[in-house]
């Protein structure tokens, strides 16, 4: 159940603040327990850069700052998608996260009910495989050099790394992914990468295609920044691309098929052609995009 506290007994004086007093604002809901179950995951000497809102529940530890302040060195940022932004304004606060999602020198910890939790990673840069190499074989454009997938366990819950080869998913119900991008060369276009739950019949079953690191975030007015234009991209640049993808209302209990990624040109929609792949971007297992796993759809 929902909890005032004390600051919802104000609520009941008489005197000239009523009018202006708002208990809502104080309800502890669900979402909020979440938060601060999250929070638990930042170790209690770190240093950490936290929103306004989150800063009282950390206000115990020996280095706790307001972000965006400390970022250079904080080793933890806690982000409350829809807490108090103060002191930024909207468009900036969402420039700033995407930034930061798309550096890959942040883990993401922790996620739930819109919070985030990311951690400094003490080495740097995380240890590089080249998974898929996108691009013409004889001067390839980008590699994918990374990834992580994450299943969200409820509605407005926590994510939890996917273990095995299968993820079950419910309609509605978001898998994360997490790919690391890495530049070969310059390339004078702005691809974008998709994402597709792609059923063993051919059906496309849920999808997120955009351009890398087009998280959503808050009233996001799409307006891409450098990081996520593959045309500014110098050879070496890491980008981690976050992004989001569940099975559509329509997809039936007990589909299965593959979660398909690759990249395409944004105004002829043509595929970028994989290494090792036939002139026309298929690959040999008849796909034109890197199998990143096994999904079945689950009973809503």
């Amino acid at each position: 159940s929902d909890h005032r506290g004390a600051g919802g007994l104000c609520a009941a004086e008489s005197g000239p603040r009523r009018a202006r007093y708002d208990a809502t604002r104080y309800i502890i809901r669900p979402r909020h327990r979440v938060g601060h179950q999250l929070l638990e995951a930042i170790p209690p000497g770190a240093s950490v850069s936290a929103q306004t809102g989150l800063v009282p529940h950390l206000a115990h530890r020996p280095q706790v700052h307001e972000f965006p302040v400390a970022l250079e060195y904080a080793e933890y940022v806690a982000l409350d998608l829809w807490g108090n932004l103060y002191p930024l304004e909207n468009d900036v606060y969402i420039r700033l996260v995407k930034e930061i999602l798309a550096d890959p020198i942040w883990d993401i910890e922790a996620e739930g009910a819109d919070y985030r939790i990311l951690r400094r990673r003490e080495d740097g840069l995380p240890q590089s495989e080249v998974i898929a190499v996108y691009g013409p074989a004889d001067d390839p454009l980008i590699e994918l050099v990374g990834y992580s997938l994450a299943v969200e366990n409820a509605p407005g819950g926590v994510y939890t790394p996917v273990e095995g080869e299968t993820v079950s998913l419910r309609p509605g119900q978001r898998l994360r992914l997490e790919l690391y991008w890495r530049a070969r060369r310059e390339m004078g276009v702005d691809y974008v990468v998709f994402a597709h739950l792609m059923g063993d019949e051919g059906m496309l079953l849920g999808q997120w295609d955009g351009q890398p690191a087009d998280v959503p975030l808050r009233d996001d007015v799409w307006a891409p920044l450098d990081i996520q234009r593959t045309s500014l991209w110098h050879p070496g640049d890491v980008v981690r691309d976050v992004r989001y993808v569940t099975p559509d209302a329509t997809a039936a209990a007990g589909a299965s098929g593959d979660l398909l990624v690759g990249l395409y040109h944004p105004e002829t929609i043509e595929r970028l052609p994989m290494a090792g792949a036939t002139a026309d971007g298929v690959i040999a297992d008849g796909t034109d995009g890197v199998t990143l796993g096994r999904f079945v759809v689950a009973a809503g």
